[in-house]
């Protein structure tokens, strides 16, 4: 008879034991929706503290999440930056470097990291071939075939798929072009924003030229994008209130986006990362209305905002963190194990108050010849084709004017060192990859100022 109630315990052991092998590592049953913004500068946004009234609705939702004050891409160029997001690797690890470099396979990506939890992935990209062109497809189960597309038809695209998968455990991943030059809000916009009055006449645009084989004029000692220039316009006002229209617009859409989800009674089930592939530089450093060519912040500090179940609502996060850091942080998040490779760490330590030494250092690169090695404080970049070094004090000098390399040698030698342990560190082996690019989409990345 004593032995009956320590058989029931061994029971019961038993099948909890089943129970905890099956479901403990069952992923959380969360959506994750993931929003990118071409070239979306993290100072022109009202919740970073703009003054112009671009994202109200960007703002709202970081109200109701975690915003990172300083979260730094990877690459100021979209071709490198989405495979760093995707893979939680950066540049010279993936080697995606230009259009045609291809994502080697060995590489696992979020969504297909998701898709091995049975996630069911969709992608809706501005221009489509940007994903089948860097090999970012893997793990989507569908792709839109757009090419060009607004904001209003990525999110009328969006959804539709979100009516057709809400009863599915999805993870979407949207990326908004509009900031990207040429800037042209709607009209609508421009009305709303009175574009056109506002001037700046401290500073004119220096070039003035709409000539097509003349119409990109970077260089490495600055430039302008004459994509964006409109005939007969000087001053930098104008520019630069088309760009925050075009933001508004983008805005605009997130929020029908976002009202969308809590229309489906998905809002508070889905995990909501919103931030952007690079900056875009208004001036700074003598280059105008572009990016991809420099590692300085309006190209790399982007804004990040993460909103979801169980998230801190309104919290904001002033420690230095990567894009890199996306991915381990939406794995981490659903309590799904995944294979190592990942450089980047998870963010959750930081959205739940516990310590992290993980941040310390942010790293970027742009064309395999600039590198970069950035604190919270402090910046050291590294051009190899030039072997020529700048160091920058972020906090008396966030312009990134005033070159110390030759003056705060202490600090030089600290962040020269780990800027090369860095880049000797040991890398998984991924191969670089090249794909052929067809005579449409060079035409395609031509339009949008990426070959000459």
């Amino acid at each position: 008879m004593k032995r009956k109630p320590f058989l029931l315990l061994m029971v019961f052991f038993v099948i909890a034991g089943f129970f905890y092998v099956r479901y403990a590592n069952k992923p959380r049953d969360f959506n994750v929706l993931l929003i990118t913004v071409d070239a979306l500068r993290q100072d022109h946004l009202g919740c970073y503290g703009y003054k112009v009234d671009t994202s109200p609705n960007i703002d709202k939702f970081a109200k109701d999440g975690v915003l990172f004050k300083q979260a730094i891409s990877q690459a100021s160029f979209t071709a490198s930056s989405f495979p760093s997001i995707m893979t939680s690797t950066y540049p010279d690890t993936h080697k995606v470097r230009e259009w045609g470099d291809s994502l080697d396979s060995s590489l696992l990506t979020l969504a297909q990291a998701l898709k091995n939890m049975n996630y069911y992935g969709g992608v809706i990209c501005a221009h489509n071939f940007f994903i089948s062109l860097l090999g970012l497809e893997r793990g989507f189960d569908t792709l839109n075939t757009g090419i060009d597309l607004s904001a209003g038809e990525i999110t009328k695209q969006a959804v539709l798929w979100l009516e057709r998968n809400k009863s599915k455990r999805f993870f979407l991943w949207l990326h908004y072009f509009d900031p990207h030059e040429p800037y042209d809000p709607p009209a609508h916009i421009k009305k709303e924003m009175n574009i056109g009055s506002r001037k700046r006449n401290d500073r004119e645009v220096p070039i003035l030229k709409n000539d097509p084989e003349d119409r990109d004029i970077r260089g490495g000692l600055g430039g302008i994008s004459s994509y964006a220039i409109v005939e007969g316009r000087k001053d930098m006002g104008y520019y630069i209130s088309l760009y925050d229209g075009e933001i508004r617009y983008a805005d605009e859409q997130i929020g029908v986006l976002l009202n969308k989800l809590k229309d489906l009674k998905l809002y508070g089930r889905t995990l909501i990362i919103i931030t952007a592939d690079h900056g875009e530089s208004m001036g700074e450093h003598d280059l105008f209305f572009t990016h991809g060519v420099f590692l300085y912040d309006p190209l790399l500090k982007v804004p990040l905002i993460i909103g979801g179940p169980s998230i801190p609502k309104g919290k904001v996060v002033t420690q230095q963190v990567q894009l890199i850091d996306i991915m381990p942080t939406v794995l981490s998040f659903l309590k799904i194990k995944a294979r190592s490779g990942m450089e980047g760490s998870s963010l959750l330590p930081l959205i739940f108050n516990k310590n992290s030494n993980n941040h310390k250092y942010a790293f970027s690169e742009v064309s395999g010849n600039l590198k970069s090695i950035r604190t919270s404080d402090w910046k050291l970049i590294y051009d190899s084709g030039a072997d020529k070094y700048e160091l920058y004090n972020l906090k008396t000098d966030p312009a990134e004017k005033n070159n110390l390399a030759g003056k705060e040698k202490g600090k030089f030698k600290f962040l020269k060192e780990r800027l090369e342990k860095w880049s000797n560190r040991s890398k998984p082996n991924a191969m670089l990859l090249r794909k052929q690019i067809k005579d449409q989409e060079k035409d395609r990345l031509r339009g949008l100022g990426y070959l000459q």
